[in-house]
């Protein structure tokens, strides 16, 4: 027998079977991030594990217990649950808002969360979940932090706030980009909460357990420490939203569980080939180019060294970026170029420029005002391409671009459905976008990256490959 206590955070529990103990543990068992790499360095064989399951305190991440639940009933095993946790909403209210009408599938979105209370909502990039939230947030009415891990898009989402709930815009505040500003709705940057955490307890910590609702904005992300540290301080958040459009694909166990653990199991879906269907994302095509030099690389063994030589400084490949990008302005394409260094971005804007096409180059370092008026330009059609690094992985909402060119390489799948995401705006000229990547075949580590995006693209419905 084993009793359960449900908590916001944690549920705890009691029992003196060690076979349930010993099953509980390796269910949460994982394989801690980095240690093959460092066993390989140090030519061990490691076999310790870690686990969720913390047996000093006798509980539990709250998110794992469905899974915990269905486990059980597999071998018969009974038990009790205990929920301790008080629901702050009396009853569902109004959720319309300023300037739109949900979709279906948003109110889908808001009715699975809100009688799951918690969870996931994998809602595919273009499919409005800010909206989403939004009208959550307003038909809740009940005191919500929304965190994500960007200054810009701290700044974005509060203005997307204030012009859907404009009658609640004196209650929507900010932590973050040196503002400390909390109010009934707050919009805050991960980074600046958590060093509060760390730097000023006295003054962060009594604000937190004030907030009854947790919304995890771009929550593939959720694995890094300072979000689940920083989610387990909401101790009276009864509702706790994830919204992304990647779940549980992380490289690692370790961060993927993380995510359920903090929130909860997915309790919603939208899928790009829903989307691209109903014509509300518009439908990619990917054009792929095989690359074959350098050829003297295939026996460098540093990724660094690798990514440099085949990617970052390869003349030929930096070179049919740039033919590309001037025939896809010569279409009347606006031009989205994502690189993962700086210098290649460097590199890329001085080529492309040279060759006569508008260009400009956004990195982490790029001051806000500057950000904000190349994105801008790009958006009015002043200006014909822009390259960025990876800060436009997630959340940036850019209309215009209607053509991207994958210059980084590399085989994370967040990042691949992300980078595309940004081009799968509705259009008005058609409603398709061109999506420019390249099969490198130079070194069998570039090939393995690129044939991880390849079938990740050919296997997603309602995506085209030229």
């Amino acid at each position: 027998m084993i009793q359960f206590y449900i908590g916001n955070v944690y549920t705890t529990f009691k029992t003196s079977d060690n076979k349930i103990l010993k099953a509980m543990y390796e269910m949460l068992s994982y394989e801690p991030k980095g240690v093959k790499f460092a066993a390989r360095r140090l030519n061990i064989k490691w076999t310790k594990r870690g686990s969720f399951l913390d047996t000093h305190n006798m509980r539990f991440l709250t998110g794992f217990l469905p899974s915990i639940i269905r486990a059980l009933k597999t071998f018969d095993a009974k038990f009790e649950i205990y929920d301790t946790r008080k629901d702050p909403v009396g009853s569902i209210g109004d959720y319309s808002l300023h300037g739109i009408t949900l979709y279906d599938y948003q109110e889908r979105t808001l009715n699975d969360f809100i009688k799951a209370k918690r969870g996931i909502a994998k809602l595919a990039t273009g499919g409005g979940k800010t909206e989403t939230c939004i009208a959550i947030t307003k038909c809740l009415n009940i005191p919500t932090l929304f965190l994500t891990h960007r200054v810009n898009l701290l700044h974005q989402t509060k203005r997307r706030f204030e012009q859907r709930l404009p009658e609640m815009k004196n209650k929507i505040g900010v932590i973050g980009d040196s503002v400390f500003e909390p109010n009934f709705i707050t919009i805050g940057t991960v980074q600046t909460i958590h060093s509060m955490i760390k730097s000023n307890p006295e003054k962060i910590l009594p604000l937190l357990k004030q907030y009854q609702m947790l919304i995890i904005d771009e929550a593939h992300r959720s694995g890094a420490k300072q979000f689940w540290e920083t989610a387990s301080y909401c101790e009276n958040a009864y509702y706790r939203l994830a919204l992304t459009a990647t779940p549980f694909m992380k490289g690692n166990a370790e961060d993927n569980m993380y995510l359920l653990g903090i929130t909860g199991e997915i309790c919603t879906e939208i899928t790009n080939g829903e989307l691209i269907e109903r014509g509300i994302i518009a439908k990619p095509f990917f054009k792929f180019f095989t690359i074959d030099t350098p050829k003297d690389i295939k026996k460098l063994s540093n990724w660094h060294d690798i990514y440099d030589a085949g990617i970052s400084e390869n003349e030929t490949r930096n070179k049919i970026i740039v033919n590309q990008t001037k025939q896809l302005r010569d279409m009347g394409k606006t031009i989205m170029i994502i690189t993962t260094k700086v210098a290649h971005g460097k590199t890329l804007e001085k080529m492309i420029s040279d060759s006569g096409v508008q260009c400009a180059f956004l990195s982490g370092s790029t001051h806000t005002d500057v950000r904000e008026k190349m994105l801008n330009d790009l958006d009015k059609g002043k200006l014909e391409c822009l390259i960025a690094t990876n800060i436009f992985d997630e959340g940036i909402s850019i209309n215009g671009i209607n053509a991207i060119i994958l210059a980084a390489g590399t085989k994370s799948a967040p990042a691949l459905f992300q980078r595309t995401g940004r081009g799968l705006r509705v259009k008005d000229d058609g409603n398709y976008c061109i999506i420019i990547d390249f099969i490198d075949t130079q070194h069998k580590k570039l090939l393995e990256h690129s044939m991880k995006r390849y079938n990740l693209i050919k296997n997603e419905k309602g995506f085209h490959i030229l």
